[in-house]
C-alpha cells in the first residue's frame, strides 16, 4: 500500500491517494487507457487500484434525518472520498472495502468523524457502502458514515 498526494491541485483542494498493489503511470491503467486522464499524466497509482481522499466541507443530513427533507441537513467537515477504483481482474476480492477501511483510519488520525464517500455511481459500491454502515443520501449519489455512532448534530437554540 502506497499514500502520497497527487501533484496539481483539483477545484482548490489538494488530493491524498492511497494506492494498492505496484506503483505505475496512472496513463498506464486499463480502466483510463483511451480516456482523459483524471487528474494527471504524470501521477502515479496502484496495479490493482486507488482511493482518492480530501478534506472538504459538506451539506449533508444530521443524525437519522429525512433525507428528502434539507431542514434537517447541516455543513460539516468530512474526509471525502472522492473515488475508489479497481483495475479489471482484481474486483470482488474485498479490495474496495481495504481501501474503506484505510479511509477510517485515516480520518481518526486527522480527528474527523465523519467520511463522506462523494460521487457513487456504481450499484454495487452502494450496496458495499451500505454494508459498511453508511447511509446513502442525495438519491443515492452520495453517502455518509459517522465514526463516532454517540455523536449527536446539534442545532443552536433558536
Amino acid at each position: 500500500m502506497h499514500e502520497f498526494w497527487l501533484g496539481g491541485v483539483e477545484a482548490n483542494r489538494r488530493i491524498y491517494r492511497v494506492a494498492l498493489g505496484e506503483l505505475m503511470d496512472e496513463k498506464e491503467r486499463a480502466e483510463l487507457k483511451g480516456k482523459r486522464y483524471r487528474h494527471s499524466v504524470t501521477n502515479k497509482t496502484g496495479s490493482v487500484g486507488f482511493m482518492d481522499l480530501s478534506i472538504m466541507h459538506h451539506f449533508a443530513p444530521m443524525h437519522m434525518a429525512d433525507d428528502e427533507d434539507t431542514s434537517n441537513y447541516e455543513h460539516m467537515e468530512a474526509l471525502t472520498i472522492l473515488g475508489i477504483e479497481i483495475e479489471p481482474g482484481h474486483e470482488g476480492k474485498g479490495y474496495e472495502k481495504t481501501l474503506h477501511e484505510m479511509a477510517e483510519e485515516i480520518a481518526m488520525k486527522k480527528d474527523i468523524d465523519i467520511i463522506v464517500y462523494d460521487g457513487i455511481v456504481d450499484s454495487a459500491m452502494k450496496d458495499l457502502c451500505i454494508k459498511l454502515g453508511y447511509r446513502l443520501f442525495h438519491d443515492g449519489d452520495m453517502a455518509i458514515k459517522r465514526l463516532n455512532p454517540g455523536y449527536q448534530f446539534l442545532r443552536p437554540p433558536l
